[in-house]
């Protein structure tokens, strides 16, 4: 279940940035890290994990036993927050991301 109200019902009632049906919806979450790639410089084996998937990717959707994250778009979690706490975070943390920078062009015209 999403956080933001209009994230599930925008997927499943327009298809909105789904790439592969049937879809598997969903993007805020949390988990353990139980495989890094050769590639993967920030994240751990064992490593508590919270973040926003991409949207439409059923390879990075969450809401399935195992998938994929991109860890630029996820943080270890710290020892103050619950896993619960730390699921519902992702989504908030890209908007904020992206209005900072937004912020910043706006400021540096």
């Amino acid at each position: 279940m999403s956080l933001i109200p209009i994230s599930e019902p925008l997927q499943q009632h327009t298809g909105l940035l789904i790439d592969e049906w049937p879809a598997i919806l969903g993007s805020d979450c949390a988990g353990v890290v139980i495989e890094v790639g050769p590639d993967c410089t920030k994240l751990e084996l064992g490593d508590i994990v919270y973040g926003c998937a991409p949207l439409g990717q059923n390879k990075f959707t969450p809401f399935q036993e195992t998938f994929l994250v991109d860890e630029g778009l996820f943080l270890k979690k710290s020892a103050n927050l619950s896993v619960e706490e730390a699921a519902t975070i992702g989504a908030g943390l890209l908007v904020r991301r992206a209005s900072l920078g937004i912020k910043r062009a706006l400021e540096s015209e």
